[in-house]
């Protein structure tokens, strides 16, 4: 199943928030096709829509400031969401 958001998301963007220890699959599956804001340890931010979410890795659309584009990258890479 596909998903694309079929609106922009919020315009704020929330405080840093982040969960104690490592961000795993299970924490992160009950917002499927849901607004959620990601930083990632690199320093990246942004909004995304999580369309498919294993053991690893986490897939769907984020907001690039004009429309979603679709990403896929690995769990361990992010240190907070909202």
């Amino acid at each position: 199943m596909s998903y694309y958001p079929n609106s922009p998301p919020p315009r704020v963007k929330p405080s840093y928030y982040t969960l104690w220890g490592n961000i795993e699959s299970e924490t992160l599956e009950p917002y499927l096709f849901m607004h959620i804001y990601i930083w990632l340890k690199n320093g990246i931010s942004f909004w995304m829509v999580p369309e498919e979410i294993n053991i690893k890795i986490i897939s769907g659309f984020a907001w690039n400031g004009k429309t979603w584009i679709r990403v896929k990258f690995n769990i361990k890479y992010i240190r907070g969401f909202y």
